[in-house]
């Protein structure tokens, strides 16, 4: 019996990406000037947000955009950078309110850009139930690899 992992894997390489013609601005979180943003952004979402923890996730290769309006973060996405060859478009959210309005999609395709203008592979995981990320991810090019392709897969991507 396989068992089916919890995320399905993407890869997007130079080739396949598709950027999105989009007006939305998309710009990195600057911790200091950002944290009472940020921190109202995760409290929403049930997660403590302190100073310090954002230094831990810088170090541990984390880091974050954001679309932002005049009430604070309208989505977000973070970059996850777990090996030399490819990195992680990880952690997108978009406020309830936001969605269905290209933020998630701006959010993803500004960490992709990022990511391949670094020369590294693209990567990010759905969740089998996550209809919008998977559409999302497809609609900028990402796509489920060979089971045997040459990426050490962090955690839940296994």
């Amino acid at each position: 019996v396989t068992q089916l992992r919890p995320y399905i894997r993407y890869i997007c390489t130079n080739e396949s990406f598709r950027r999105p013609s989009t007006s939305v601005t998309v710009r990195w979180l600057d911790w200091e000037q950002d944290y009472i943003i940020a921190r109202d952004f995760w409290d929403q979402l049930m997660m403590m947000l302190l100073l310090g923890t954002l230094g831990v996730k810088k170090s541990l290769g984390y880091e974050y955009c954001a679309v932002i309006g005049p009430d604070g973060i309208r989505a977000r996405a973070g970059v996850w950078r777990f090996s030399e060859i490819a990195w992680d478009c990880a952690a997108v959210y978009t406020k309830e309110e936001y969605q269905r309005r290209g933020y998630g999609k701006a959010v993803c395709a500004f960490i992709t850009s990022y990511i391949l203008e670094t020369g590294r592979i693209a990567t990010c995981g759905a969740r089998h139930t996550n209809l919008p990320m998977q559409r999302t991810a497809e609609s900028l090019g990402y796509f489920q690899p060979p089971e045997d392709y040459p990426i050490d897969w962090p955690g839940v991507l296994r």
